[in-house]
């Protein structure tokens, strides 16, 4: 929070309303409609998904061999492995959708 300089943005925020603003469209109590959040919610899984197609059928492996390169002089001998299945990839993009939803919302 420090680093990014959001505490003088929340301040005075409670904890509901910030939970409130990154949960997911359309699955509040009070039952409003949010299609334009639903749709970029939607969005991001579409994109984590085109994007593990592509990498699983046009990239080849000595470009997955430098995306797991986490430091300059580094070396790896196992290509980056983006073999997820469908819930994996709506756990590993729920992060990215919060973040989008509290900018849609706030």
């Amino acid at each position: 929070m420090e680093r990014t300089q959001w505490e003088p943005y929340l301040e005075g925020m409670e904890r509901p309303d910030l939970m409130a603003c990154i949960s997911e469209p359309n699955a509040d109590p009070k039952g409003e409609e949010e299609p334009v959040k639903a749709a970029i919610w939607e969005a991001i899984d579409e994109l984590a998904r085109f994007s593990q197609i592509l990498v699983i059928e046009r990239i080849g492996v000595f470009v997955r061999m430098e995306a797991i390169w986490t430091e300059k002089h580094q070396t790896r001998y196992q290509p980056l492995q983006l073999y997820m299945d469908e819930k994996s990839i709506g756990d590993h993009t729920r992060l990215w959708k919060q973040i989008l939803m509290f900018f849609a919302r706030t």
